[in-house]
């Protein structure tokens, strides 16, 4: 339907066969690929950074991103990382782009 989306990936290919299979489905080439590793904050922040350097506004912004850990690991924040990623990550994100989101009105959150 035209709109421009962004998807987020920690590394690896598979964001970018999903980037190929949304161009291939809809036509539409406005698909960009992030990359950030989301039990850092600070790679949250620059990830936030560049959404809004590439977009105006946000109408839906999905947070499904997650871990989930048999052992405990600290992250390089000092959080424990399901924890890093599952939650603060979301937060920090959600924060960081609330004025996109604000500014898109009527825009949904989900995460």
């Amino acid at each position: 339907m035209g709109a421009r989306v962004l998807i987020h990936r920690r590394g690896g290919d598979k964001a970018d066969r999903v980037r190929k299979a949304i161009i291939q489905g809809s036509g539409n080439d406005q698909v960009d690929v992030l990359v950030a590793d989301l039990a850092e904050m600070k790679k949250v922040r620059s990830l936030a950074q560049e959404a809004r350097e590439k977009v105006e506004y946000l109408d839906v912004l999905i947070n499904n991103a997650g871990v989930y850990m048999d052992e405990f690991f600290r992250t390089c924040d000092g959080f424990e990382l399901t924890f890093a990623v599952n939650h603060l990550a979301h937060f920090l994100l959600s924060n960081l782009l609330l004025e996109l989101i604000k500014q898109s009105a009527p825009a949904h959150h989900h995460g």
